[in-house]
């Protein structure tokens, strides 16, 4: 994949390549699935990835759709350790779409061959950052001052 002379790149694949790197982490995805649908005639489906960053631990929700049809997911904020009766405010990371301020659950749709990367934050009373969009955990590369 990055065995390419990157000077002469399509633009869209550079932007994807900068957008996955750095991605050395020290902890790995869960899926939340494992046993819902085994292999051969599924797969984990729901994956869970808790990072620390320089803003605390961060939790990142990733949706695989492997089939050939869209479909569709619920998310809630308990995936995501908030509080269900709290005001949260979600987004999907690889497409660089705002899902909104949630009460709640709600559902997103995933195309074919397609995977969604959901970040969810507590609403908060002053500016926060919900995600950043040079790493897919949403936060790892910021840094704490001093």
């Amino acid at each position: 994949m990055l065995s390419e002379d990157l000077r002469w790149i399509e633009p869209e694949r550079l932007a994807c390549f900068r957008r996955l790197l750095p991605s050395v982490t020290t902890t790995a995805a869960k899926p939340l699935d494992l046993f819902d649908s085994p292999f051969p005639e599924g797969y984990p489906a729901i994956w869970q990835w808790d990072v620390e960053t320089g803003q605390g631990t961060t939790r990142t929700i990733a949706l695989f759709n492997m089939n050939e049809r869209m479909r569709t997911f619920r998310v809630s904020p308990d995936m995501f350790g908030i509080d269900e009766d709290a005001e949260w405010v979600a987004l999907e990371w690889w497409q660089n779409r705002w899902l909104g301020r949630k009460s709640g659950e709600f559902t997103v749709d995933v195309p074919p061959l397609d995977v969604a990367v959901i970040h969810g934050k507590p609403t908060m009373d002053t500016p926060s950052i919900v995600s950043c969009s040079h790493h897919p955990s949403g936060m790892y590369i910021l840094e704490t001052e001093g």
